[in-house]
């Protein structure tokens, strides 16, 4: 059995859609276009601090905010701020029917809003929570292999 005395509760657990459109600029991929850029953050509060998070990267935004806010936060509220602990449990209650895709995203969009929590509770960088930094700099990435519709085959 795990102590958990010392660890602060979640409070809430709140979900924020952002969406720009692209206008002209929206491009395609293989499957379909996008007519905007959008993101699903995470935010988890617990007492008068908040930790954030992000998910819902691959494709519409709002069944992982549906996850979140009517099937995981419920799961969460009043458990310690542990982010292993609720990862795990949250991904055996989901087992069954969401061992990838929207589940997986939600709960990993908890895990990081958790670890950033935790993060500030404790007043030191999440790095730090996971063993600590070894990388001074991080090579930059991008992904692509996208297109515009005005684009032409060379």
């Amino acid at each position: 059995m795990q102590n958990t005395e010392y660890y602060d509760k979640i409070d809430t657990v709140e979900v924020f859609i952002l969406r720009a459109p692209l206008g002209k600029a929206k491009f395609w991929s293989s499957q379909s276009s996008f007519p905007e850029r959008n993101s699903l953050l995470v935010k988890i509060t617990s007492g008068d601090t908040h930790g954030w998070g992000e998910a819902g990267q691959y494709g519409p935004p709002e069944p992982v905010a549906a996850a979140i806010e009517h099937v995981l936060a419920k799961r969460i509220i009043g458990k310690s701020v542990q982010p292993t602990v609720v990862s795990e449990e949250l991904y055996a209650f989901s087992r069954d029917f969401g061992q990838r895709g929207t589940y997986v995203e939600a709960i990993s969009g908890i895990d990081v809003a958790l670890w950033d929590l935790l993060g500030k509770k404790l007043g030191v960088p999440v790095c730090k929570l996971l063993g600590g930094a070894f990388r001074t700099r991080v090579k930059v990435y991008a992904t692509g292999c996208y297109y515009r519709h005005d684009c032409q085959d060379p």
